[in-house]
């Protein structure tokens, strides 16, 4: 990962857009081109990007200098943070930076708590919200995606839309949807709304729902097969004969929020008899049959560890920027900290860092504007 730092002090992150990426299907490929159509739209809850002539490259402007901070740091700090209230006010910023357009959406598919940053008064209510990382980032037709566009008009789903593949649900508004009897394969229903939504007798596999809120949601006869909750909202759920068969689904289920209020999980199906079990003996029991190695999410974020960091290419050219005043002047009054990063060490010459030889160039190919 390379960060570029101005005379100003300044810091823009390099990011890759991720091409020929046959190893993740989760994933896929993102598109450079969706990532100029998402910054041209300049919408407030994207995080400031620029480009130069690099392909399938382009530039983030670091905002933890100006008090952002990334949902999962301040979970760790407090784990209590996490609120309905604070979940709404997110979803309300991914749904305004990327589904502002009743034809185009944009599909991050890596809406993970690392890639959302918020600022946070001292009373720790949301105050802003960026979303950064589009290395993924794809730009769909929603009247050529049927249960995108049923989900758009408020419509019940395709009935042949019985299996999807990594479908990306993050942040979506889908209470009292009826998703039962299909199949899904990975997807991320990471901090969606499904009140009430029918997830019986469907089939899970490697698919998120961290930090949703299911309250009221039915997972009768459901099949969890490494799927992670942690931080879900539990409340009311039903789990009358769900089937949990991993340790992986079973440890994220212990990081779940109000699970003693949801609705039969003395007859859900762990493995082992819950006949005559209190609710606390089932968790006690989940807890001792785990596997002390069950991984219960994936590392991400910045790494700016000088092993993981980039070589620097030259391509004789100067990175040109635009950062509008009003928007910097925002950031400046913002409460927060500087941060040390770790074996970065800041330039005075931006030219020098990219290996631009010392002929003097025009003053608009690298001073911020």
């Amino acid at each position: 990962m390379l960060v570029y730092e101005s005379p100003e002090g300044l810091r823009i992150i390099r990011k890759v857009v991720e091409q020929h990426n046959e190893d993740s299907p989760r994933y896929g490929n993102g598109d450079i081109e969706a990532v100029k159509e998402l910054a041209k739209a300049n919408r407030h809850s994207i995080v400031p990007i620029f480009f130069s002539t690099d392909k399938n490259y382009y530039y983030e402007l670091d905002l933890r200098p100006f008090g952002y901070q990334r949902i999962n740091d301040i979970m760790n700090k407090y784990p209590k943070w996490w609120s309905e209230e604070r979940r709404k006010r997110i979803s309300l910023a991914v749904e305004q930076g990327l589904r502002f357009d009743r034809q185009f959406w944009f599909i991050h598919k890596h809406l993970r708590p690392w890639n959302i940053l918020v600022r946070i008064d001292n009373k720790g209510e949301i105050l802003d919200v960026k979303i950064v990382d589009f290395k993924y980032l794809i730009r769909v037709n929603v009247e050529e995606i049927p249960y995108l566009k049923a989900i758009r008009d408020r419509e019940p789903l395709p009935k042949e839309n019985v299996r999807l593949w990594y479908p990306d649900f993050s942040w979506m508004d889908l209470d009292g949807y009826d998703f039962s009897s299909r199949e899904f394969i990975g997807g991320d229903f990471f901090g969606a709304s499904l009140n009430r939504t029918n997830f019986s007798s469907t089939k899970f596999e490697a698919t998120n729902f961290e930090y949703s809120n299911l309250e009221g949601a039915s997972f009768v006869i459901a099949l969890l097969l490494r799927v992670l909750l942690g931080a879900a909202n539990f409340d009311r759920t039903d789990l009358y004969d769900t089937h949990f068969k991993d340790d992986i689904t079973k440890a994220s289920l212990l990081g779940t929020v109000n699970l003693n209020r949801a609705i039969n999980l003395e007859h859900a199906n762990f493995g082992f008899d819950t006949s005559n079990m209190s609710v606390r003996k089932i968790l006690r029991k989940i807890k001792a049959s785990i596997g002390d190695n069950a991984q219960l999410s994936v590392n991400g974020g910045i790494d700016l560890t000088s092993d993981k960091a980039l070589s620097v290419q030259n391509n004789g050219q100067g990175i040109k920027f635009h950062i509008d005043p009003a928007m910097l002047q925002q950031l400046q009054n913002a409460p927060g900290f500087v941060p040390v990063i770790i074996n970065i060490q800041p330039l005075k010459s931006l030219s020098a860092f990219l290996g631009i030889n010392n002929q003097p160039q025009p003053q608009e190919n690298l001073a911020l504007k």
